[in-house]
């Protein structure tokens, strides 16, 4: 015998499932059909298809793989949109996912991860060559002294040199040019290897890998 569907008895949780259910019947009705890509215009099945979730524009998966690559190309993985020229919504990580490369997709993540810190105030980079993992500051962004999670290299975050307690940058300096060698022994080893490896970059007075040929 047939059994009566049990309806929930809540007003949300009865329109969460009409809701799911016609999500469901959407979804298997968009399966079925045949879609115009955005891009070629040509039609092809959904299996050939992306439909993307923020906007529901439909793409052929060839296209889309192509103009995400290329935005890659372009220094774009950070907001990889969709390309209706009006659109701003960006794709979801596992949209990403299914298009890209292995390796594309790794850069596509960790440009996402150094977006994400450079928001953050306490965070900033080791700057040791081979490493260049985020380290917290200790005190917040008042602070100066930061040791990496990786490594363990504890520096400071105004010299990126290994830390030097209270005395100011400024002052280690001078003592450096006045030629107080025990002040410079701890230091210089790692300013040579520094000035070797990396370059300052702008305004984040933070060193990045000089790039080798």
């Amino acid at each position: 015998p047939l059994r009566a569907r049990r309806w929930p008895r809540g007003a949300r949780e009865v329109l969460a499932c009409l809701l799911e259910r016609h999500g469901a019947a959407a979804e298997a009705a968009w399966r079925d059909a045949l879609h115009e890509c955005g891009v070629c215009f040509e039609t092809k099945a959904s299996l050939d298809c992306v439909r993307l979730a923020k906007c529901g524009h439909t793409y052929c998966v060839g296209c889309l793989a192509a103009y995400f690559s290329s935005q890659m190309a372009d220094g774009k993985a950070a907001a990889l949109l969709c390309p209706e020229t009006a659109c701003r919504c960006a794709a979801t990580p596992t949209e990403v996912r299914k298009l890209l490369s292995a390796d594309d997709f790794a850069k596509y993540e960790r440009l996402l991860l150094n977006l994400g810190l450079a928001e953050m105030d306490d965070v900033v980079w080791c700057p040791r060559s081979g490493c260049e993992y985020p380290a917290i500051l200790h005190e917040g962004r008042e602070g100066r002294l930061a040791t990496c999670g990786k490594c363990g290299f504890a520096f400071c975050c105004e010299c990126n040199l290994t830390w030097h307690g209270l005395t100011p940058c400024a002052n280690l300096a001078e003592r450096w040019r006045n030629g107080d060698e025990v002040a410079a022994r701890p230091y210089a080893l790692l300013a040579l290897h520094l000035a070797a490896h990396h370059r300052l970059s702008g305004s984040s007075a933070l060193y990045a890998e000089k790039k080798t040929a």
